[in-house]
């Protein structure tokens, strides 16, 4: 018998090798990043792609914030850094706080 049971297939996600994967603390979300740039974030129970950034260079790494307050970090290749915080709050119409930073 098969050591895991297939419960989604995420689709229409990275288009390039996805890197990073981080589920969150509250296991709601998964983000993953990948070298196609992009940081994307998916709902767990049903597979759903809630939200979509494109960045400057490959995403080598994600990372939640350990309290689950719906606080991700993400850093990229060229060295960039972001956080992204309220996800938990973000509505519909996708709006986020983003502070990015170069190392």
């Amino acid at each position: 018998p098969p050591m895991f049971h297939l419960v989604h297939e995420l689709t229409g996600g990275h288009t390039d090798s996805i890197n990073t994967l981080a589920f969150s603390p509250c296991g709601v979300y998964l983000a993953s990043g990948g070298d196609d740039r992009q940081l994307i974030i998916w709902r767990v129970s049903d597979g759903t792609l809630l939200y979509r950034l494109v960045l400057e260079s490959a995403v080598t790494a994600v990372m939640w914030h350990p309290t689950g307050r719906g606080v991700l970090f993400c850093a990229c290749e060229n060295g960039a850094f972001c956080r992204l915080k309220d996800l938990s709050k973000a509505r519909t119409d996708m709006s986020l706080t983003l502070s990015i930073s170069s190392g």
